[in-house]
């Protein structure tokens, strides 16, 4: 595989994070109010077990694929550091590199995502 295909799929792991985050932004502003809980309601909301069968381990399955999440994000970035580099020492002789740009936000953006990531599980694990 050349060196296109690499940025191709870092562009397609960046879109889809990013599509993520969004969602994610975009649905904090339709919430929706809760009825207020009444006296007799009080005991039954009380009782209410874990949910059971396919949604029993949501939060590990999440945990568990923001780790993968990290895992590739840190190996794109260590991938286009060196070719990153190499760029930008040859701006002087060849002038600038086609794929400067595209290598420069795909580490700038997978830099902040892997930040963004880590501040998520951190915070979880404080929890």
């Amino acid at each position: 595989m050349n060196q296109n295909t690499y940025i191709l799929i870092g562009i397609c792991v960046f879109c889809l994070l990013l599509g993520n985050r969004l969602k994610k932004w975009f649905g904090k502003n339709q919430e929706t109010k809760q009825e207020p809980v009444k006296k007799n309601q009080r005991s039954k909301l009380a009782k209410k077990e874990y949910p059971s069968g396919r949604y029993r381990n949501r939060e590990k399955v999440k945990r568990v694929f923001t780790y993968f999440v990290m895992v590739v994000l840190f190996l794109l970035i260590m991938f286009m550091i060196p070719a990153l580099v190499r760029d930008f020492s040859f701006i002087g002789s060849n002038g600038l590199s086609q794929n400067l740009f595209l290598r420069l936000l795909i580490v700038v953006f997978g830099v902040m995502t892997l930040v963004s990531a880590y501040l998520k599980v951190c915070k979880k694990k404080k929890e």
